[in-house]
């Protein structure tokens, strides 16, 4: 039950805020700053993606930052779902679907979204117990016009489209019945964090939140 309760949790958050900002970060400093434009601008969802070495060493800092519901990207492995347990996330996402990823997700309580395109993938993960998956990457596949097919098909089941969503598409994208929220690296661009342009990462958050 403890599994299930998470899940119906975080469905309501993914509902509420509708905006995943997800980026790799590499160092404290950015885990603390970015954590406080977020909270700032009412966004207390992120998606931290294990996209380079420094992030298992630095992903610990999320705990000082109880407010933000973290969520770990890229997942591939389980000891990739094993390091985002160890820190405390309370999701992760994968860009594919593999089912050992979707039984050891199960086995541990862990909200796993795993990443599809295809409506046999689509199958493989509702047959797993899956109903909330990532569309990746959206763009690339004709997102907005698949998973509008996909509504009266697969009815009940969520998305989560990634991979090129921006202030340009994000709201077509929000206003699908089957869309319960959008992952978006468009929020926090990576040459803005490098930089540490921090001002410039707030203005950018504010902008994006009149998509909404």
């Amino acid at each position: 039950m403890k599994g299930l309760q998470c899940l119906i949790k975080m469905k309501e958050i993914f509902k509420k805020y509708k905006l995943i900002p997800l980026a790799t970060l590499k160092s404290k400093e950015e885990v603390k700053n970015i954590s406080r434009l977020l909270l700032d601008n009412n966004i207390p969802i992120f998606e931290l993606t294990l996209r380079d070495a420094a992030v298992y060493e630095i992903a610990d800092e999320f705990q000082n930052f109880p407010e933000i519901n973290l969520g770990i990207g890229t997942i591939k492995t389980k000891s990739d779902i094993d390091f985002a347990l160890g820190i405390g996330a309370k999701f992760g996402i994968s860009p594919g679907f593999k089912s050992n990823l979707s039984e050891y997700a199960h086995k541990n309580d862990f909200i796993l979204i795993p990443g599809v395109v295809t409506p046999s993938e689509v199958l493989q993960a509702i047959s797993s117990g899956h109903d909330i998956l990532k569309f990746f990457p959206a763009e690339a596949f004709n997102g907005l016009s698949v998973l509008r097919g996909y509504q009266n098909v697969f009815q009940g089941i969520s998305f989560m489209p990634t991979g090129g969503i921006n202030n340009n598409n994000m709201q077509d994208y929000l206003k699908l019945d089957n869309v319960i929220a959008v992952g978006a690296s468009s929020l926090l661009p990576q040459e803005l964090i490098t930089s540490k342009d921090w001002d410039q990462l707030d203005a950018r958050l504010k902008n994006h939140l009149i998509y909404t």
